[in-house]
């Protein structure tokens, strides 16, 4: 039976490499003519789709020449990768590609859109003239006039083959038929997740896993550092750069515009300085400069990584003479200064790099190696009241203890992993034994948690039915609120309703939380540098953790990243992963609600100077005992 279901394999193998060898015999020409050779021959640019109407000319964009060649059965690539600026040609190269397989090597594919609206708007302004404009295109695709569903807004039929349109909203479109070819277009406008069904971009390429010569063209301007998605797949690649020579000196370097110069106030003169003599290079001269013939050419930056992915990042500095000018570019820049929403604007779609937002999560290896020389578990000289944040999970119950002190500067006491299953009680056992632990306060004495926060935002029913039992009035059941601009902690709601869906009067309190709110201020307080000199106060909001904590814990608390994104038309601010783990980040959040709602945040000059005189008081009481512990040992006879 064995050497049967063996002998079949061989036989689907042999029988794919025939179906090859045929389309390759009955089609020579594929082999013959390259992606870019056909767009210079075949394709028109229509007037809604171009500035610059009729035959297209891939001299006047020689850098597209290469990603397109290597979409190509000629180069045995699998995928292409474009990190381009707006308005360079990474999505007529697409189109390019496209007209190409209807033409030359038909067989199975998909293009898709950030949404079916931007579907509907690319067919309608670009993908249909782009046919309608070039005759064999017009020639192999059923006629749109026709009531034939063959030709419509969401396929296209022609000889050997079918194009899909898809929007990377709607997962109905990327889950259907085996694709050979697929187009994702500006990907970094992809949602994250597909109605529960996972990544557009992972559903789209699992459609071409049955063709062994399959083709990915992926392309995008990039938008923010850590979640974009054209940004992770160009530095998966080998990471090409196109380098062009000098006028003067012939030496060879990619275009970057910190080397783009003008005088004081006059960015319309700016012009290019080479990086080897200095000299200063007019716009005029870039098509020379981009020129193949004159030595200009693609050099991959990385060429040990995957063989499989070819990665082309372009700015527009190199954008065609007579479209988008380097005086264009500077006048742009210097306008982006004044605003920073403007400002990311450029940086993604001008200079093609990702925008690193100000609320991004500090560094963490930084605030690693500033660790101090103090045991955990210790309370240290300057903490005024401890807070526990809580975040449960399945299978353990995270913790963090927090010291805080004047001008909110902060110590972590210790982070307690308290494993087991949180459905039982035997974890929520240990939880409760942690809160009423005393923990050994340097001067002697000892301190204990004064208000503990629980998120309920995983085990919800759980988390209440765990706090309401405990019914303690330190122990309060919270839930985060990333997404919205709210308080630091809202007015509580109750959230124990009776058999008739009422609320119970006095029943159990769910307290919200600003995440945002909290993450802003705590990645402003890691940032904050150490005194330069050890009689130094620290400033406002300090951190200082013991030196036993590992690298884990600081990568978890700097785990998010806070995003403007477009939903629906309206830009929003959410905090993002860029690390896949957060309890750390969650732990340290409830802890600060936890001093919020004890009502540390409201306190006068003169109640903190009280809490400072008890602590000081308890130190004093502490010294005084340890006296006489150490006379009554030193002499027996007391």
């Amino acid at each position: 039976m064995q050497k049967h279901w063996k002998g079949l394999r061989m036989l689907a193998k042999a029988s794919e490499v025939y179906s090859d060898t045929f389309i390759d015999a009955i089609q020579p020409e594929r082999i013959d003519l390259t992606v870019s050779q056909w767009a210079d021959e075949y394709r028109y640019l229509s007037k809604k789709a171009s500035a610059i109407s009729g035959r297209w000319q891939t001299s006047r964009t020689p850098y597209l020449r290469e990603p397109m060649d290597a979409l190509g059965p000629q180069c045995k690539v699998s995928k292409v990768v474009m990190m381009f600026a707006s308005q360079t040609g990474k999505s007529e190269s697409g189109f390019n590609w496209i007209g190409y397989n209807i033409h030359i090597a038909p067989g199975p594919m998909l293009m898709v859109q950030p949404t079916t609206e931007m579907v509907k708007k690319v067919v309608h302004q670009r993908l249909n003239p782009a046919i309608s404009e070039s005759p064999i295109l017009l020639e192999k695709v059923a006629d749109q006039k026709t009531r034939d569903a063959a030709n419509s807004m969401w396929t296209k039929d022609f000889d050997g083959g079918t194009l899909i349109m898809a929007g990377a909203n709607a997962p109905a479109g990327l889950a259907s038929m085996p694709i050979r070819y697929l187009f994702m277009d500006e990907i970094d406008r992809y949602p994250g997740d597909v109605e529960g069904e996972g990544d557009p971009c992972n559903l789209a390429a699992a459609r071409t896993r049955t063709f062994r010569n399959k083709k990915i063209l992926v392309t995008s301007t990039p938008t923010v550092d850590g979640l974009s998605r054209i940004q992770v797949e160009f530095e998966k690649s080998d990471q090409r750069f196109y380098f062009v020579p000098c006028p003067d000196c012939f030496h060879l370097q990619p275009l970057r515009f910190g080397n783009l110069k003008w005088p004081e106030g006059k960015p319309k003169l700016a012009e290019y300085q080479c990086e080897s003599c200095g000299v200063l290079i007019p716009h005029h001269k870039l098509t020379w400069m981009l020129a193949p013939e004159n030595g200009a050419r693609w050099i991959a930056q990385a060429p040990e990584n995957s063989p499989e992915a070819y990665g082309y990042h372009l700015n527009a500095l190199y954008s065609p003479f007579g479209s988008y000018t380097w005086g264009d570019m500077a006048q742009e820049f210097t306008d982006a200064l004044k605003k920073t929403s403007q400002l990311k604007t450029f940086t993604n779609t001008s200079l093609a790099e990702c925008w690193v937002e100000r609320g991004d999560a500090p560094e963490w290896e930084p605030i690693y190696k500033r660790k101090e020389p103090w045991k955990k578990g210790t309370v240290q000289r300057g903490v005024l009241i401890l807070t526990a944040g809580v975040d449960v999970q399945h299978d353990r119950i995270e913790v963090e203890i927090v010291g805080w002190g004047r001008n909110f500067e902060s110590w972590s006491v210790d982070h307690v992993v308290l494993a087991g299953d949180t459905t039982q009680a035997e974890v929520w056992e240990e939880l409760w034994k942690l809160k009423a632990t005393s923990f050994p306060h340097v001067d002697g004495f000892a301190m204990k948690i004064e208000m503990m926060c629980i998120d309920s935002g995983d085990q919800t029913m759980n988390v209440y039915h765990r706090v309401r039992t405990k019914s303690d009035p330190q122990v309060r059941a919270v839930k985060g609120q990333g997404d919205a601009y709210v308080a630091m902690v809202g007015p509580p709601r109750e959230v124990d309703i009776n058999y008739g869906g009422k609320r119970i009067r006095r029943g159990l309190q769910l307290w919200p939380v600003g995440g945002g709110v909290v993450k802003t201020e705590l990645y402003g307080f890691l940032r904050q540098a150490q005194p330069l000199e050890p009689s130094d106060p620290f400033p406002e909001g300090y951190c200082h953790f013991p030196e036993a904590y590992p690298q884990e814990f600081f990568r978890q608390l700097t785990a998010e990243a806070k995003v403007r994104r477009t939903v629906s038309g309206r830009v929003v601010t959410k905090w993002e992963k860029v690390y896949e783990r957060n309890e750390a980040l969650d732990c340290r959040v409830y802890a600060r609600a936890a001093l919020h709602i004890w009502g540390f945040d409201r306190l006068s000059p003169e109640q903190l100077a009280e809490m400072e005189s008890t602590i000081a008081f308890q130190a004093k009481k502490a010294d005084n005992s340890a006296k006489k512990v150490k006379e009554k040992r030193d002499n027996p006879y007391l």
